[in-house]
């Protein structure tokens, strides 16, 4: 399954279902990957009880940030090879609005991608 794919999101959002919420605000993340055949764009969000993943539409509006990133970065993040922390420290993802919920969501965040079956 492509990597931000319908698939994987789809994927994505029925491993977060059931998940016990963080304690922030509801948000909302692009997130824009570059790769060899253009981008991909999907938009996290939080509604203040569950995540979603899906592919962003342009009847979205603004998130609250966005996060730029390769396929190559990307794969890391989702496999576990590579931290948020890390990929942010070296450099590997552009970062712009504002992040605070986001950071405070990484322990559900990581819960979710482990439920996700590896191909």
């Amino acid at each position: 399954m492509e990597l931000l794919s319908a698939g994987w999101c789809a994927a994505w959002t029925a491993a977060a279902t059931g998940l016990e919420p963080p304690s922030v605000p509801p948000f909302s993340v692009d997130e824009v990957l570059e790769g060899p055949s253009g981008q991909r764009r999907v938009r996290l969000s939080f509604n203040g009880t569950a995540f979603a993943l899906a592919p962003l539409s342009a009847d979205d509006g603004a998130p609250n940030a966005t996060l730029t990133l390769s396929e190559e970065t990307a794969q890391g993040l989702a496999s576990g090879a590579l931290s948020p922390a890390e990929a942010l420290s070296r450099g590997l993802v552009r970062v712009s609005g504002d992040l605070t919920a986001l950071i405070a969501s990484q322990e559900a965040l990581a819960a979710v991608t482990a439920r996700i079956p590896r191909a």
